[in-house]
C-alpha cells in the first residue's frame, strides 16, 4: 500500500476518546482537502507521489451536484458494495465523511466482521480515519460511477473504480481503493511492540493494536498496579480496542473480558487527572492503562 502523509490524530465520541466516559474498571485510583484531481500529493520529505493505486484520472466528467443533493446533504455511493459518501452544505457545517472499510494494516483487524469503517474531515488536519460505530450506510444513494467527480463545499471527489475514490479540501487528501487507504499527514497506526516478561507499576509493556480505533494515535500500554505479564497485558488492550461498539456497554464502554480483565474509557475529568484514555484492571489487583499522551 502506498503511503502519502505522517502523523495521526485521536477523534471519537463527540472528537475526544476522554468524552466517551465514565471508568468504573477494575483499575481505580489510577488510573480531505483538495488537490487538482490529476495530480499527486506531496509525502512528507515534499516529494510528490506517483499517482498509482486510487489516483484520480486525468480526466472526469463532472457531475450535477443536485443529482446528490438532499436538502443540505450531498451524498452518493459508489458502484462497488461499501462506500458510500457525504457532504453537509449547511451554512455552519463544516462536516464531510465517507463510509468505507480498511484493510489490515490500517485498521489492525483480522476479523471481517469489523471491516466497516469511515473517514471523517477534520478541520486544520484533514481527512483521518475512525471508528464506524453503525457497521456500514445502507440507505441507497445515487451512484458516482468510475471517473466522474462531484464537488460541494470545498470538497471534491473523484470515483477511480467501483471501489476506489480520492477526495480532497483545502489542500489535503484522502486516497481509497478497495480497502487500502492512505491520506496526506496520516502515517498509520505505528509500529507494533510488545515488552518480554512481567512489569510492575509505571512500566512500559508495549503498544496494543489500535483494533476499532484506527485513529488511535497513542496505544502505550502502562502497568498502573501489581505485576503483570506485558504478553497478557497488551493482549487485553488489543482485545478491548477490537470490541465492536454496539451501543449496549453505556457511555464509558465498560466491558469484561473473557480472561477476567475489565476495561472502559474513562470520564473527561478522570481522563485528565489520572492521565489515561483506556484503562483495564482485575479482581485481584493487576491494573493498566493507555496514558492520553
Amino acid at each position: 500500500m502506498t503511503r502519502w502523509g505522517t502523523t495521526a490524530v485521536v477523534l471519537l465520541c463527540a472528537g475526544s476518546l476522554a468524552a466517551c466516559s465514565d471508568d468504573n474498571t477494575g483499575d481505580p485510583g489510577t488510573s480531505p482537502g483538495f488537490t487538482e484531481a490529476a495530480s499527486a500529493p506531496a509525502t512528507a520529505s515534499g516529494t510528490a507521489a506517483s499517482p498509482t493505486r486510487g489516483a484520480a484520472p486525468d480526466a472526469a466528467t463532472d457531475v450535477d451536484v443536485a443529482d446528490y443533493t438532499t436538502g443540505d446533504l450531498v451524498s452518493w455511493s459508489l458502484e462497488g458494495a461499501g462506500v458510500t459518501c457525504s457532504v453537509n452544505t449547511a451554512p455552519r457545517s463544516d462536516y464531510a465523511d465517507c463510509t468505507l472499510d480498511f484493510t489490515d494494516d490500517v485498521r489492525d483487524r483480522k476479523d471481517p466482521r469489523f471491516a466497516a469503517g469511515a473517514v471523517l474531515w477534520i478541520a486544520g488536519e484533514g481527512f483521518r480515519p475512525a471508528m464506524q460505530t453503525g457497521g456500514g450506510d445502507a440507505t441507497d444513494h445515487p451512484v458516482l460511477h468510475p471517473g466522474q467527480r462531484i464537488s460541494a463545499a470545498g470538497v471534491t471527489c473523484t470515483a477511480t473504480g467501483p471501489r476506489g475514490i480520492t477526495c480532497g479540501r483545502d489542500g489535503r487528501e484522502f486516497r481509497y481503493d478497495d480497502g487500502d487507504f492512505a491520506a496526506t499527514g496520516w502515517d498509520g497506526p505505528g509500529a507494533r511492540t510488545i515488552v518480554e516478561g512481567s512489569k510492575t507499576r509505571g512500566q512500559f509493556c508495549g503498544r496494543a493494536n489500535n483494533g476499532l480505533y484506527a485513529d488511535l494515535a497513542v496505544t502505550d500500554v502502562v502497568v498502573t498496579k501489581g505485576t503483570v505479564d506485558c504478553a497478557d497485558a497488551v493482549g487485553t488492550v488489543d482485545s478491548y480496542l477490537a470490541t465492536w461498539q454496539d451501543g449496549s456497554r453505556g457511555n464509558t464502554l465498560l466491558t469484561p473480558l473473557d480472561n477476567g480483565w475489565t476495561c472502559s474509557f474513562p470520564t473527561a475529568k478522570r481522563s485528565e487527572d489520572d492521565d489515561v484514555t483506556v484503562s483495564c484492571g482485575t479482581t485481584d489487583g493487576r491494573g493498566v492503562k493507555i496514558p492520553r499522551s
